[in-house]
This record gives structure tokens, C-alpha cells and sequence, in this order.
């Protein structure tokens, strides 16, 4: 569990990091924003990240658990047949 977690908080920090460094860049030599208001964007964003980071993390969760009943059901029903796209309904 904890190396998902650190997983999902990897993934979501690239994301964040990118569009972060940017406004970061533009911040020092394009747009010179006032400070409390550039600190409040870093607030923000902090608060973006933990929100993914919980978003991501549920869905992740969530999904497992549908994900393997989905799956038995597709072992349970290639028992009986004998290969995948039979078992979809894909050969003639």
C-alpha cells in the first residue's frame, strides 16, 4: 500500500511539476505577478496535488477490487471456451 501511495504521489507531482515550472519561469522574466499573489498560486497549487494524489489514489483503489472480479469472471468463463475471442464472441 504504501509503495502505491508513493507511486501515485510520484505521477502526480511530474504532472503538477511541469505546468508549475512554467508559471515559475514566467513569473521571474515575463509577468512579475505581485508576490501574494504568486504565493497564493504555490498555495493552490499544493492543495491541485493533494487533491489528485486523494483522486488518484481512490480510483486506483476502487478499480483493483473491480478489476480482479472482472477477471475471475473472464478465467471462469475461458474455462469453458476454448480461447479469448470465443469468449467474446468474436469467431464465426
Amino acid at each position: 500500500m504504501k509503495s502505491e501511495f508513493t507511486e501515485n504521489l510520484k505521477e502526480v507531482s511530474l504532472a503538477i511539476l511541469v505546468a508549475t515550472v512554467v508559471v515559475i519561469l514566467q513569473q521571474v522574466f515575463l509577468v512579475s505577478l505581485p508576490w501574494e499573489k504568486f504565493a497564493r498560486f504555490l498555495i493552490e497549487t499544493g492543495k491541485v496535488l493533494l487533491g489528485l494524489l486523494f483522486f488518484f489514489q481512490s480510483v486506483k483503489i476502487d478499480l483493483l477490487s473491480m478489476g480482479q472480479a472482472v477477471g475471475l469472471g473472464i478465467v471462469s468463463v475461458m474455462g469453458e471456451r476454448s480461447s479469448s475471442s470465443d469468449c467474446f464472441g468474436l469467431s464465426p
